[in-house]
């Protein structure tokens, strides 16, 4: 296979088949990365997903990623510091405020809509879509 082909894999889809592969369920194995089962379902989307993410459920499921993304071999590992350590803390803080921010915009728009507050729905949904846009 050349490099050119290599580039082109969908590395999230790849990761998505060795997990469902693995003895771990989703729920489980969210739990072990420290991310909520939607984040990693969006990680299967990923095209370019990241290296240092494959290498740590690389890590976490004891299987080598590496012969199915043989890239990962030529990448340098260098041991996660304390300010890498950081990073991801904040990262994963994030990520959950962005999922419980998702949630409460739901949550309103459902009341609003049982409700017939049709005035609150309408900014609700600007506030959604200027967001998402």
């Amino acid at each position: 296979m050349t490099t050119d082909k290599l580039m082109e894999r969908h590395r999230g889809e790849i990761l998505e088949a060795v997990v469902r592969k693995s003895p771990y369920s989703i729920k489980t194995l969210a739990k072990k990365l420290g991310i909520s089962r939607t984040t990693l379902y969006n990680k299967f989307k990923e095209y370019n997903l990241d290296y240092d993410f494959l290498i740590l459920v690389s890590n976490v499921l004891h299987y080598d990623l590496k012969s199915e993304i043989p890239e990962l071999d030529t990448k340098i590992v260098l041991p996660m510091n304390q300010q890498n350590h950081k990073v991801r803390a904040i990262e994963k803080q994030y990520i959950e405020l962005l999922e419980r921010y998702q949630r409460l915009f739901s949550f309103l728009t459902k009341v609003t809509h049982k409700h017939g507050l049709d005035r609150m729905r309408k900014q609700i949904d600007k506030i959604i879509e200027k967001n998402i846009l």
